[in-house]
Parts: C-alpha cells; structure tokens; sequence
C-alpha cells in the first residue's frame, strides 16, 4: 500500500485538512495560488515519504522501491496527458487578442487563429488539474485507509468493500508493471514502438486477472456474498423506487430554484424532502448491519492541532468564497487580454498553511522522543 505512514493521523483529522486543501485546488483559478497548492501538496508528500523512510528497515524500504517507482511513472504520465490536452484545448479556443499564430482555417477543430489568451486559459485547467494531483498524493501518503473505510456508514457497506478492493487493486497493479518492466529490461527488451507495449501488458492482465479469481475465492469462503447477520432485507424494488424518486425530487427543486425564482421556498422544499427520502432509504437498507472493531483509533493533541487549523483555513477560504470571490479568479478570456493576477497576501498564507501536517508530524515526533 502507498499509505501507512508512520507519522499517522486521525482519519477525521485527516479528511479536515482534505476539506480545505481540495477547496483551495478547486475554487481557485489564480496562478500564483494554484502554484502555491502544488508545492504545498508535494512539500507534505515528500515529508510523509521521507518519515516513512525513517523508520522502516532497511531491508524493507528496498522492497518498497517498485511502489515508489511505480507510482511515479503513474504521476508523469498523468503529468503528460494533462499537458497535451492542455495543448489542444488551447489551440481549440480561438479567443483573444494577442495572435501567436494561424492555422488553416479547413483543419477541423484547431484551424484559425492561436492565442495566448486561449493558451493560458487551457493551461490554468491543467494547472487546477495538477494542485488537486498534488494534494490528493499527499493524503494518500497520510491517509490510514482501513479506518476510512471503517468510518464508512452501515448502509454504504457494500460500497466500501468494492472501494477497499480498488484502493488495493490499483497500487498493487503500478507496482506489478514496474516489475514486469524491470524484467523485461533485464532481458534486452526495449519500447520504441506500440507493439513493444505487448511484453508488457499482456503479463498484466494476466496477473491482475489471477489475482482477481484468488480474491473473489477467498471472499466466497469467508462469506462476503451473503447478507450480514441481523440485517434487515429491503426489496430492491423499494429501494430502487426511493432513490429514484429522492433523486428526482433533488432535480426539480434545482429546476423550481431556476425557472421560478419568485417562490424560491416551493424548490428548496422540493430539494429538502428528496434529501430526507434518499437518506431514510439508506437508512433502512443499512439497517441491522452490526460491526465489529478490533483496532481503534486513538484521537491525539496533534489531531486537535491539525482539526483547528483545518478549520480555520476552511473558514478563510470560503469567506473569501462568498464575498469576495474575484480574488479567488483569474480568467484571461474574460478580458480577451492578458493581464496580471490579483495576488492577497492573506489568501497566500491561508494556503501556505496547509503545510500544518509537516509542523504537527515534527512535534508529534518531538513528543514521542521526550
């Protein structure tokens, strides 16, 4: 796993710092921020990878360098695709007023003028893309999986176990590839062209296949596919018939709010009773369900620290969010020139203290210590 780290924190700790670091990555479209959110993310993530380093053995941090390797292949090709579609948004845009070249206009989709308006407008998507890549590597460095899931509701307890089997699936998969592309260089083999790619997959799928039949026959002895003990059946007519018709509700109460704003309250109460009707069906579905817990998590001082400045910063943000939320955007088409953006120095600390996880691991350390 990618997680683990030996500087844990609390999973509700935890998904506040998250809260707050996700808002800023997607709320924001200003440059000098998005910068800010990216190095902070890769601060965090190194440190927990530099922690874990620290304190694992020496024979067993070696094994962890195909996860490591594996998962920063996965971290550039994203990195790449996210500058190439950059790329071809922005050749897409034809608006702005500062013309870098002309294309034919015949070619579909791309053809007329380029802008560095529409470029840097496509590479301020790539940038967000990238600050929420960032701080999502470095929860998942942080984060103790097994006690989010465990967190989990009990009428959400199928979805956690197709998520549990994911989550270990998908790490375990880069680290599969990383080795088989280490063997394969072992023997000569080389990628220059697609067919090259075969050596390579085909010994992945057929891994990831096998490990899937093992999976699914270890669940099936344990009993995965029964129902729980005690929980009560609920026809999936009834639920099905619920959740369509909460869904439904939610929809047109956003369609009232829209079209018939002068009596706001019919849609709001529209959205409420379809809220209430998908969460008693859930309810009822996740009724009777009974967990067993052999290990739980410990609530430390530290956690109290990180909750705090977690809400804090959650607090900063969405002020600015509700009443001031020009300081927050950076648009270069909305000008059609391009223009620098606003830069407050009280947003920049907000986010610069999303660092806090790197303060509260080192005094967690120092306290351990004493």
């Amino acid at each position: 796993m990618w997680n683990n780290a030996p500087v844990e924190f609390h999973i509700g700790a935890w998904l506040l710092w998250l809260l707050p670091a996700m808002l800023g990555a997607l709320g924001t479209r200003n440059p000098f921020y998005l910068t800010l959110l990216i190095v902070v993310g890769l601060v965090v993530s190194s440190w927990l990878d530099r922690a874990r380093g620290g304190e694992v053995s020496e024979p067993k941090f070696r094994g962890k360098d195909s996860a490591k390797r594996g998962r920063g292949m996965l971290f550039k090709a994203i990195i790449w695709l996210l500058v190439v579609v950059a790329l071809v948004k922005g050749m897409s845009i034809h608006v702005g007023a500062t013309i870098l070249l002309s294309l034919p206009e015949e070619w579909p989709i791309i053809g007329g003028p380029i802008t560095l308006e529409a470029m840097a407008f496509a590479g301020l998507d790539a940038l967000s893309l990238l600050a929420v890549l960032a701080i999502f590597a470095a929860f998942t460095n942080g984060a103790d999986y097994y006690a989010l899931l465990r967190s989990v509701p009990p009428f959400m307890h199928q979805v956690g176990l197709i998520t549990s089997i994911a989550i270990t699936f998908v790490p375990q998969t880069v680290v599969r590839f990383a080795e088989i592309r280490e063997a394969q260089a072992l023997r000569g083999h080389r990628v220059r062209r697609v067919g090259d790619l075969v050596p390579l997959v085909v010994p992945l799928l057929a891994g990831g296949m096998e490990r899937s039949m093992n999976l699914a026959e270890a669940m099936e002895a344990r009993g995965f596919s029964r129902s729980p003990a005690g929980a009560r059946r609920v026809a999936p007519i009834v639920a099905q018939s619920g959740l369509a018709l909460g869904l439904g509700l939610v929809l047109s109460g956003g369609a009232l709010l829209a079209f018939f704003a002068a009596t706001p309250w019919i849609g709001w109460l529209c959205i409420a009773s379809g809220v209430l009707l998908v969460s008693l069906t859930l309810r009822a579905v996740g009724a009777g369900i009974k967990r067993s817990r052999y290990r739980r998590s410990v609530w430390r001082s530290t956690d109290t620290l990180l909750a705090i400045v977690s809400l804090a910063i959650l607090a900063i943000l969405l002020i600015y969010k509700l009443f001031e939320p020009s300081a927050l955007i950076y648009d270069p088409l909305a000008r059609l020139r391009i223009y620098v953006p606003a830069f407050d120095p009280v947003i920049a600390c907000t986010l610069v203290a999303l660092a806090v996880p790197v303060f509260v691991g080192r005094v967690r350390g120092v306290t351990t210590e004493t």
